[in-house]
């Protein structure tokens, strides 16, 4: 399937105005390639603030940089401008308005740092002596730039320029002043808010007066400031005097909804004397915080009322909304509707944001239907969406999770259509709603008009919510592949900074569809990313290849694998190798997945108990699987590994696979002494399902009823699936990787006592061990296991291939020594020939078989004759190749003694050919 037709318009938008020269230069100077013509990025600088003049927007912080580094780059050539270039950029016209749509765009927490060098970057542009003298900058753009670095976290900025240019700022209304105060009461700088109103104010002959005290605070309210809000309510007011009444209120109100309680009490107890009627909006809210409910506050209201008759008339719909807010912040619907009861006990005419607060309540509690019926008695949604966005914005989100049917679409679309005529900032929550709306009613257009204009508004954490809109559609399996897909590519265009982690979520989800082909195209897109961040992990590899094992998708394994071998980036830990070997063993591929296996064998990290789970999984489709399996549960055995359930399951699924069946069973039969574990009703089905064949399947279920009745009557009631002749491999193949035992616990165990060929001339310690290995160990080691093929290549996992000739030396006198048996004869000649082939030393190959061949001549050694022809042909290859290059000498001795049947090896020149392999490899 190809990439979703369905992409956004390529029509420029306001909100993208100027941006795309702006990343190709950013782009440029990453990777040092050659950037846009600096007429085209002054163009860009100039339209990205002229497409915002009319209607204030978000800066983000990518914005923010994108701009700051684009008047750098402009700036450090500036020599090199046209001039009507340089009018576009630097123009007093274009810088002001820089100054004037940064100081009403919201700038979000991440882009503050970025904006301010922009603006100041314009600030001292404007203040240059272009030849009508310094600091010749407007009056307006002054106060621009003093609300900039105010309220975006540099008040001292702020006020320094106030201090400059006082003269010339002294009539402006409303001062700039305080201005500065706000920015310092949200930098939480209680200390300069004070300085500035005690000393500077004096010195300057300026009055703080409690109207302007009260302005200040309000606006910090508006803003969710809370801490600024209490360091402005403390600031000293002209003549100590106190804030007024109308302050106090709306401090009390604000913190009683920030649960700021204990600061409340004092402003509360200051106005405690006062009238009843002056303060009955306080007083009443302040009883609902201390438990009083909707009945004791109807009584406290009457004998209130027999006080002061001016209480009733003073009671206004307000002080009732204010309630139901309290008791809806603390999420109790119940006492809300109970405070909404008052308003009949005392007559008092409902508004519009009472009745959006009832809607609220049902809201919280829940009440769909309840909050549906509100919904349509609503009239002229416009007059009061503009006013209650809060509201509105929970409402809206509430909707689009409710359903996807007409009537509610459009209802939601009724209380949108006036925030979108007016360019209203959705919250994130929000839009993520609409888009979780839009994404189950399959209108990918309308999500793509939703998105495009509005996301460039939002910070990276608030991109997150709405992207999570998107990616929960495509994890959720219940969706049409085709349907997931074509949300795939919305996120590929609407959010091109997705991490890797959820990317290959989204082809694990595909996988999960069984459409192998989408997952894959998914981990071509990260394959191809031109950012390393966002390129495949070993993880993603290693997913990859499990759900292409599931697949059976022998196609695609070979192409991300040859991605792998390409990728430089990645580190090929055993992890990854292990579900790489897992891969081909599922796509009928066993010898290549042995060539995997032998490579965990070798690199430094080694195998781990995963990889022995792997290795019965490719035994199970392996030419020679069932000797592989029992050589290998052999080797765990001996190095003392811990066999769980599972593992243990696998090894007789291998034997069963290979249609071992008495091998199998006999496993079956020993489990409980093997592991611990006795055969559940669960392994009798795996050893059902893995032999192949009907026959054999009759032969296993006659065998479990005779043996294991009660198993096979559990079975008996598991629903039967009917697949191809022969084995299906399905099996759970992501979990842990076990612990690392298999590497350093076992590893000196595996090359002193296993196998002493391998004796690495770095390792003393190594050397001694394995000329102290007795003759009887060694023979009856030979007895035990020469006959079952015991011994492959892939038995060797921690083998140091020699990069030196002498590295030689001591394992072809151990070789010899070790009676050159089949697979010890196969393995050293292999590896000799390795060496060759990849590093073309004849040298070395020569020295290896001069070793062989030097220790059997000059010993009388007692060999059978089975195991010299076995040597004759292992070593037939590296043999040619030395003859091929003239090293006829060791050549013509190894033949000699391969072809003679007469000459004997015994046991008991073991040790004395150890001793010997030591000294001529300190001779050399």
């Amino acid at each position: 399937m190809a990439p979703p037709a369905n992409t956004p318009q390529s029509a420029t938008l306001p909100s993208e105005a100027g941006l795309k020269p702006m990343r190709d230069l950013k782009r440029a100077l990453s990777d040092k390639s050659r950037g846009p013509a600096l007429g085209v990025l002054t163009k860009a600088f100039h339209d990205f603030f002229m497409a915002r003049a009319e209607n204030s927007e978000v800066i983000t912080g990518y914005q923010a940089q994108l701009l700051s580094m684009t008047w750098k780059y402009v700036r450090s050539h500036e020599a090199e401008l046209e001039a009507e270039d340089w009018q576009t950029m630097y123009s007093t016209e274009n810088l002001e308005n820089v100054l004037f749509i940064l100081s009403e765009a919201k700038c979000l927490p991440d882009s503050r740092d970025a904006v301010l060098k922009v603006a100041r970057f314009a600030f001292l542009e404007l203040c240059a002596d272009h030849g009508y003298g310094a600091n010749s900058i407007s009056r307006p753009a002054l106060s621009a730039y003093i609300k900039i670095q105010a309220l975006n976290g540099n008040p001292e900025e702020a006020r320094h320029v106030v201090e400059r240019f006082w003269s010339r700022l002294r009539k402006t209304k409303p001062s700039p002043w305080l201005t500065v105060m706000r920015g310092f009461a949200m930098n939480n700088d209680k200390q300069q808010l004070r300085w500035t109103t005690k000393k500077k104010f004096d010195e300057l002959g300026i009055k703080f007066d409690s109207e302007t005290h009260e302005q200040l605070v309000k606006m910090l309210i508006e803003q969710d400031l809370l801490s600024a809000v209490k360091i402005m309510y403390e600031c000293p007011i002209t003549g100590d005097i106190e804030p007024t009444l109308a302050t106090k209120e709306a401090v009390v109100k604000y913190a009683i909804l920030k649960s700021e309680v204990s600061w409340a009490r004092p402003i509360v107890e200051s106005v405690s004397q006062a009238p009843k009627s002056e303060t009955v909006g306080m007083m009443l809210l302040w009883e609902a915080v201390h438990g009083k409910s909707a009945s004791e506050i109807s009584e406290m209201l009457q004998t209130w009322a027999l006080e002061d008759q001016n209480v009733e008339t003073a009671l206004t719909v307000s002080h009732i909304n204010n309630l139901i807010q309290y008791a809806n912040s603390v999420k109790n619907p119940q006492l809300a509707t109970d405070f909404a009861a008052l308003l009949s006990q005392w007559k008092v005419v409902p508004d519009t944001q009472t009745r959006l607060l009832q809607l609220e309540t049902e809201i919280i509690a829940g009440n769909e239907r309840r909050t549906m019926e509100l919904v349509e008695d609503l009239q002229d949604v416009g007059s009061f969406t503009l006013e209650n966005l809060p509201l509105m914005n929970r409402l809206i989100s509430m909707l689009c999770l409710l359903g996807k049917d007409d009537s509610l679409y459009d209802r939601v679309s009724a209380f949108l259509d006036p925030l979108f005529e007016n360019n209203v900032r959705l919250e994130a929550d929000t839009l993520a709603a609409l888009t979780h709306l839009l994404l189950y009613r399959h209108d990918w257009e309308g999500i793509s008009e939703l998105l495009r204009p509005r996301l460039g508004s939002y910070d990276s954490e608030e991109r997150t919510k709405i992207r999570q809109a998107l990616t929960n559609y495509i994890l959720d399996t219940a969706q049409d592949s085709a349907d997931a897909w074509e949300a795939y590519g919305l996120l590929q265009v609407a959010f091109p900074e997705t991490g890797v982690s959820m990317r290959t979520d989204i082809m694990t989800s595909f996988f999960k569809r069984k459409r192998g082909d989408l997952a894959v195209l998914v981990f071509g897109h990260m394959r191809q990313a031109e950012d390393f961040a966002r390129r495949p992990k070993p993880d993603t590899y290693a997913r990859c290849f499990q759900g292409i094992a599931k697949m059976q998708d022998a196609k695609n394994l070979e192409l991300v694998h040859n991605m792998l071998k390409l990728d430089v980036e990645v580190d090929l830990n055993t992890r990854l190798l292990n579900e790489l070997m897992l891969a081909y063993a599922c796509c009928d591929m066993p010898d290549k997945s042995m060539e995997i296996f032998r490579d965990i064998l070798q690199s430094q990290e080694g195998p781990s108990t995963r990889t022995i789970f792997a290795f019965f999984r490719m035994c199970e489709k392996h030419h020679h699987g069932a000797q592989e399996a029992i050589r290998m549960m052999d080797k765990v055995k001996l190095l003392e590994i811990e066999v769980d359930r599972r593992l243990y399951t696998a090894y007789v699924e291998a034997l069963a696979a290979q249609c071992e069946f008495e091998l199998a069973t006999q496993a079956i039969d020993q489990m409980q002494e093997e592991i611990g574990y006795p055969p559940t009703y669960e392994s009798i089905g795996r050893l059902y399902n893995a032999i192949p064949y009907q026959y054999w399947k009759d032969e296993v279920e006659k065998w479990a009823k005779a043996h294991y009745p009660g198993q096979w009557a559990q079975l008996e009631k598991v629903e039967r699936t009917d697949h191809e002749e022969g084995f299906n491999i399905l099996y759970n193949i992501i979990n842990t990787e076990a612990s690392d035992q298999i590497k350093a616990k076992h590893a000196l165990l595996l090359l002193t006592t296993m196998y002493p060929i391998f004796i690495l001339p770095a390792s003393e310690y190594l050397r001694r061990e394995a000329t102290k290995r007795s003759r009887l160990t060694a023979q009856q080691h030979l007895q035990e296991h020469h006959h079952s093929h015991c011994f492959p290549e892939s038995a060797f996992p921690f083998c140091v291939v020699p990069k030196s000739a002498n590295a030689w030396l001591p394992i072809g006198n151990a070789a010899s020594a070790w009676l050159l048996s089949d697979v010890v004869g196969n393995f050293c000649a292999k590896a000799i020939q390795d060496i060759y082939v990849r590093q073309g030393s004849t040298k070395r190959v020569s020295c290896g078989l001069e070793c062989i061949a030097g220790i059997l001549d000059d010993q009388a050694l007692d060999i059978g004759d089975d195991f010299v022809v076995t040597a004759a042909q292992d070593l037939y290859t590296p043999f040619m190749m030395v003859t091929l290059e003239g090293k006829l000498t060791p050549a013509r001795v190894v033949v000699t003694w391969m072809v003679s049947t007469s000459l004997r090896i015994s046991v008991a020149v073991v040790d004395p050919l150890m001793t010997t392999a030591m000294d001529f490899f300190a001779i050399e």
